[in-house]
């Protein structure tokens, strides 16, 4: 049950938020807390099987989050460690 517990409490310090701007996804993530988080991951469904999505910054710093195939549909957007604060990307498809 402990481990269950700290999945929800790291759960709630993750804020995220996105929107489609023409042909591409605008993502804020917002990290709250005192510490890192660390394996932030987000599964994205994509629009075009043949193609993965990159993912950049819209602002200086930010940390890259690592884009990987899950299979036909889907891929995931994996960032490591993000610091507490805020972040905001873009993902093109």
């Amino acid at each position: 049950g402990r481990d269950i517990a700290l999945w929800w409490n790291d759960r709630e310090r993750f804020r995220f938020n996105a929107r489609h701007v023409g042909g591409r996804v605008e993502m804020d993530i917002t990290i709250l807390g005192n510490d890192p988080f660390d394996r932030a991951a987000l599964v994205v469904v994509l629009p075009n099987s043949e193609r993965l999505p990159t993912i950049r910054g819209l602002k200086p710093g930010m940390p890259e989050g690592a884009v990987t195939r899950l299979d036909k549909y889907r891929a995931l957007i994996r960032f490591e460690r993000l610091d507490v604060g805020n972040y905001a990307y873009q993902v093109t498809f």
